[in-house]
């Protein structure tokens, strides 16, 4: 049985874990954000033609506080980390499809990370379902290194 030090101690660990992604991915907004180039930029997905539209800075904001306001928005980001996708050198880019009911995280890092020493990849795409504000699901994507790429958004 844990005593109460015990608890507090993990619960400390537990609020540092989210507070780094919350720095992590605040700070890209902040100070990272690139120009966007293109306002109007879609990219389609070749398999589903499904279209991805880049987020501006205040609709990018929006959605980090979204999936900070979510147990599934970090759950989502728990995976990310365990996986290494959680660092300053990674880019996180934002979209949202055409019907507005599904928000995708692209992080692309250097070089090749993930949870096996035996494949390593480059980018994770977390797809994010929502419903009336809510994020109600998620699914990851690994993509680059050893897996190869897929077509989906790049900037």
């Amino acid at each position: 049985m844990m005593n109460q030090h015990q608890l507090s101690v993990l619960t400390g660990f537990k609020v540092a874990i989210l507070a780094g992604c919350l720095f992590g991915f605040a700070g890209a907004v902040k100070a990272g954000d690139r120009p966007n180039l293109s306002a109007e930029m879609t990219i389609a997905q070749t398999s589903a033609e499904e279209v991805w539209r880049s987020l501006s800075p205040s609709e990018t904001r929006d959605a980090i506080d979204q999936i900070l306001q979510s147990p599934m928005g970090i759950a989502a980001l728990n995976q990310l980390a365990i996986e290494g996708f959680i660092a300053f050198n990674c880019d996180k880019l934002y979209y949202r499809d055409e019907t507005g009911f599904r928000l995708l995280l692209q992080v692309k890092c250097p070089s090749p990370r993930g949870v096996s020493t035996a494949v390593g990849y480059d980018e994770m795409r977390v797809i994010y379902n929502t419903f009336e504000g809510n994020i109600e699901s998620f699914e990851v994507e690994r993509h680059g290194g050893d897996l190869g790429r897929s077509p989906l958004p790049t900037n």
